[in-house]
Parts: structure tokens; C-alpha cells; sequence
């Protein structure tokens, strides 16, 4: 655990010490410490690191390939730590002279290998992912092919176009095949998917992933493709489809628009809003203003973000006056994008907002206003982020330190004080200290239930959290507004646009737990900034690792997440808390 702290805290004062317990007599200790010197960033430590995973690497051969559970032996747990390290350290000699063998081919297929060898970045690797590829198999099958489309080489071609079968392999693999020719920008990356895409037998979702896919090519192949499908009857398809066809042919996109009616779903509008960031400035700055009338203020933050994008210069005068929003969602945006145009004279409208969101319900506005200001100038931001070492919510006073000791590292003043925030925690609750029973909760979808349990030992504090919002109901009704295949779901958020929240923040709880399938992680904005955003994730994500806070796992209905798609909604979300069910009006006949 203390190698473990050391990671988080960040200090590369640690290093040496960090060293000495690569040799540790616990391999879980020689892992952990392997773990912080990359989140340190000991570069030099790579070549002890690949020494260690070396010693433990034949205690990996009897790990099935696709095997996903937590904790393994301990020499597998160093193993796998070992290689992460090396892998987010960008060492690719010590990390293949480890797990690669003669003619560039992997000596063992567990996902892992793949994971570290993709994060290395490095060609070299293309040949021994390659081979992963070909394996049988799905989760390392997938995490390959995402790490040969970051590599961008011709030779991942034909391994992941292999992966577009239907009748070899499951969904999951195939997804991620469309996903990494998308990343790359190779045309041939390009054809192929132009011609999956019209595979007239291609449910919704698996569409939506190659519209997504084609439209970072801009091939005007595609473009009878993105129009005919601003008519689908699914929104987030028709919104996906109009930001492929701005970005690739604008002057298409803008003659069709002449020719639409406003859609009905604010994705679509502001999935319009954005696309109209390419085209000619002058008629995007025309479109963009007349939808600044639009009814749903979601859209009006994406048109705001738009405007700054066709015309900085004209767009600050509009950005004031939506300084005074009365959604805090549009404020936010404002203040962020003020913070970009540091010339646009809007030191004093930012000082003045900030004064009147002190009484503010939720903190959003007042780190956006703090944040623009530090851009504008250490003399505009040195009072209100002496202010903010005042605000009554944790989060705040955090980032005015940082921002404070980043902008003034001579001068001495205050740290953010008590831990404590607009929501009050009595840590000395047995409940916290001494929990009696691990609850469980249960998502009600129209798929079916997710149950998941809550990690009240890892995790406390944000598990005692989520179980109140559940209790008052808080979750009922909202909708899964974010759904990366393969990624993770996102929920949680009244707003239904992923800045929402309970207008308080939670510390973060970094704990050892891995975001592997079916991780319940906390969603956040920067640190110690969580609220009841969360996020369940499809697969192993091991970069979230101790950076973003693990409060539970999925126990049932793994399948469930599957189904689920942007849009869909939690219908009823309960807690057993080993007494009786909390939260979650009984659904009606």
C-alpha cells in the first residue's frame, strides 16, 4: 500500500525508494512499485522494471488468454503491473525483450500483453499484435486491434479487415476493428469501411460505429451514405451522420440543410450546431445565431462552442451576455470558452459573474469562471482565486491551490483548508468505518436488471454516497447519455448531457481495485470533483487504473450493459442494504 500512495502523491523524490522494492520479497509490493514509478514518470526505472516482469513471466503461461478476474497469484498480479508500467513509460525494448520472442512474435496471448504493447506507441509492436489479432478469443482479440489503429501503419491493414467476419467473430472484436480504422488515416482504412457501411443488413448501433468511424476520414465516397441517413429514424444515428457530412463535403451539408426542418431531438440540433463549424464562416455565423433561439439550452452551449470555432473575434460579445444564462450549464460553457480568447478584454464580465455564483447551487460556473481567468493574466486571476480558497466547496478551494501554486510558486498563502464540502460527511460513522454488509444495487432498464455490489471497504465514501442519491430517488428516469462500445456507459446526470450533477463534489477514492468488465467508476471533472456521474465499463480499462475512483462491480446482468444504447434510460435504481430496498418508486401497472 505504501508503494501504492507513493503512485498517487506523485513525487519523483520517491523514486529511489520506489526501486529498492522492485526487489522486494513481495511480488505484490515489486508490482505496486513498478505501478508508481510510471505514474511518476521514472523514465530511467524502465530497464528494473522489465528485470522484474521477466522473473514472473512463466507464472503467466497458465492464464487463459481471455481471463479477466481479480485478484490473480500474486506473481501474475506483478506481471501484469510490471508490463502496464512499461507500457505507460513508452518502453518498448524492456517490455518486448519480456513477452516477445524470435521473429517479433508474442510469447503469450493473455490481453494484457496486448494492452502494454499498445501503449507503447512504438512499430515495432505491429507484428506480435498482429498475431493477436488472429487469435481465437474477444477481449484480447479487441484491445489488439484498438492498439494497431493507434499505430497507424499499412501493415494493420489486412490483420483488421480479417476482423470484419460476421460468421469468426463476435461483436465486440468487430467494433473494435471499426474503431481503429477509424483512428487510422490511411485511405485504404477508409475504403474498407465505406464499403462495410453499406452492408444493408447492419443493425443501428453497428452503423452508428462506422458513420462515427468514417466521418474523422472525410472520404467523399461516403457521402451518399451520411445523406441518406439523416432520415433514420434513430437520433443519435441522423446526429452522427450530420457531423460526418459537414466534416467532409460542407457545401453539401449546407444545401441539404436548406432543405431541413428543425429535428425534434436536441441531439440531433446541436449535432447540426456542431457541424456547422466547417463550413464557410459567414454562413455558419448567420445559421448559429438563429439558433441561438433554440428552445433546449443543451444546444445553445454546442452553438456557443461553434460560433468561437467560425468567428473568435465577433463570438466574446456574445459569450458575456450568455455569462448570465440562467442555466448553469450554458454559463459554464461561456466562462470556458472566454478562458480560450485571452485577448477578448472579458477580465472584468468574468470577476463580476464569479461575485454573483458564489450563491450558486452548484459549483460548475465558479471553476469554469476561475479557470478562464488564469488565462487571462496573473493579475486578473490573483484576487478571485484568493477567493476561492474561501468557497464552501471542496473542489474549489482545490483548484484555486493548484491554480495559485502553478501561477505564484513564491508567495505563501492558505491550502484548501478542511475536506470538507457543501456536503457534509461525518467520517467518523461506523457505517464508513465498519461496514456490517456489502449492499447491492439494481438497475431496472427496459433490457433488464444490472445488479451490481458496492465496494463499501475500497470505497466508503462515494458507496454511501451513491446509495442516498438512490434512496431519494435521484436516479430514477435518468438516461445512459453516453455509450462507448467497449468502452464504457455513462449515466447519471439530470442534465443528460454529461454536465450535470448533485451540486456538491466528492473526494476521490483511489483505490486498488482494476477497471476490468463490469468496473462502477466515478465520473469527474478534474480531481476530487466527482458527484453522481458514473460509468460501467464493457471492458478491461486499465488507464483509468487508481486515476478515477472504483466503487463497484457488476455481479448480474453483464448482458444487459450490452444491450444498453445512448438515449435509453434507468427506469428504477435500488439498494439492498442487507435490511431492506432503498430508493426506487415501484414502477406503475
Amino acid at each position: 500500500m505504501a508503494a501504492f500512495g507513493l503512485g498517487l502523491i506523485g513525487d519523483a523524490s520517491a523514486t529511489e525508494s520506489l526501486l529498492s522494492a522492485l526487489t522486494d520479497i513481495s511480488p505484490i509490493v515489486q508490482g505496486r512499485a513498478a505501478q508508481a514509478l510510471a505514474q511518476i514518470g521514472a523514465s530511467e526505472s524502465a530497464p528494473a522494471i522489465g528485470e522484474m516482469v521477466k522473473s514472473h513471466v512463466t507464472s503467466a503461461f497458465e492464464v487463459d488468454p481471455e481471463d479477466v478476474s481479480y485478484p490473480q497469484t500474486d506473481e501474475v498480479e506483478a506481471f501484469r503491473l510490471g508490463i502496464y508500467a512499461l507500457g505507460e513509460l513508452k518502453a518498448f525494448e524492456p517490455l518486448a525483450e519480456a513477452v516477445i520472442g524470435d521473429g517479433g512474435q508474442p510469447i503469450l496471448w493473455w490481453w494484457p500483453v496486448a494492452y502494454a504493447l499498445g501503449r507503447t506507441e512504438d512499430p515495432r509492436a505491429v507484428p506480435a499484435l498482429a498475431t493477436l489479432t488472429g487469435v481465437q478469443g474477444s477481449v484480447g482479440v479487441s484491445i489488439a486491434a484498438q492498439a494497431l489503429g493507434v499505430l497507424n501503419d499499412i501493415r494493420a491493414i489486412a490483420p483488421l479487415t480479417d476482423l470484419l467476419d460476421f460468421d469468426r467473430r463476435d461483436r465486440p472484436v468487430i467494433v473494435s476493428a471499426i474503431q481503429a480504422l477509424g483512428t487510422m488515416t490511411l485511405p485504404e482504412a477508409a475504403t474498407i469501411l465505406d464499403e462495410f457501411v453499406r452492408i444493408r443488413s447492419l443493425d443501428r448501433r453497428l452503423r452508428l460505429e462506422v458513420v462515427e468511424a468514417l466521418s474523422r476520414h472525410t472520404s467523399i465516397a461516403s457521402v451518399e451514405v451520411f445523406t441518406e441517413l439523416l432520415a433514420h429514424p434513430w437520433a443519435p444515428l441522423r446526429a452522427a451522420s450530420l457531423r460526418a457530412l459537414a466534416h467532409t463535403d460542407p457545401e453539401s451539408f449546407m444545401f441539404i440543410l436548406s432543405g431541413l426542418g428543425p429535428d425534434p431531438d436536441w441531439r440531433v440540433r446541436s449535432a447540426l450546431a456542431e457541424g456547422l463549424r466547417w463550413v464557410r464562416p459567414e454562413a455558419a455565423r448567420y445559421r448559429l445565431t438563429v439558433m441561438l433561439n433554440d428552445e433546449d439550452q443543451r444546444v445553445i452551449s454546442q452553438v456557443l462552442k461553434s460560433l468561437v470555432a467560425v468567428d473568435e473575434l465577433a463570438s466574446a460579445e456574445v459569450l458575456k451576455e450568455y455569462l448570465r444564462s440562467s442555466d448553469i450549464g450554458v454559463r459554464k460553457t461561456a466562462a470556458n470558452l472566454l478562458g480560450k480568447l485571452s485577448n477578448s478584454g472579458s477580465e472584468k464580465a468574468l470577476i463580476e459573474v464569479f461575485d454573483n455564483a458564489v450563491s450558486d447551487s452548484s459549483y460548475v460556473v465558479r471553476a469554469a469562471l476561475i479557470d478562464a481567468l488564469t488565462n487571462h493574466g496573473i493579475e486578473a486571476a490573483h484576487d478571485t482565486l484568493l477567493e476561492g480558497l474561501k468557497d464552501p466547496e471542496w473542489a474549489i478551494r482545490v483548484r484555486a491551490t493548484e491554480h495559485l501554486e502553478r501561477l505564484f510558486p513564491e508567495d505563501s498563502f492558505e491550502g484548501p483548508g478542511s475536506a470538507q464540502g457543501l456536503r457534509r460527511v461525518d467520517y467518523s460513522a461506523t457505517e464508513l468505518i465498519n461496514p456490517r454488509v456489502s449492499p447491492h444495487a439494481y438497475i431496472e432498464t427496459e433490457y433488464g436488471t444490472i445488479e451490481i455490489e458496492l465496494a463499501v471497504i475500497d470505497a466508503p465514501l462515494t458507496s454511501e454516497n451513491f446509495i442516498t442519491l438512490a434512496s431519494q430517488g435521484y436516479y430514477d428516469g435518468l438516461a445512459f447519455h453516453e455509450v462507448v462500445s467497449n468502452g464504457a456507459v455513462h449515466t447519471g446526470d439530470p442534465r443528460g448531457d454529461g454536465n450535470g450533477g448533485p451540486g456538491y463534489t466528492l473526494r476521490d477514492e483511489h483505490n486498488q481495485l482494476p477497471f476490468l468488465r463490469g468496473a462502477v467508476g466515478m465520473a469527474r471533472d478534474w480531481r476530487d470533483s466527482a458527484g453522481s456521474r458514473f460509468f460501467i465499463t464493457h471492458s478491461p480499462q486499465p488507464h483509468l487504473d487508481s486515476r478515477y475512483t472504483v466503487f463497484g462491480n457488476v455481479v448480474d446482468g453483464i448482458d444487459v450493459l450490452d444491450k444498453l444504447e445512448p438515449g435509453d434510460r434507468i427506469e428504477r435504481l435500488y439498494v439492498w442494504d442487507g435490511v431492506s430496498l432503498l430508493g426506487g418508486a415501484e414502477p406503475g401497472p
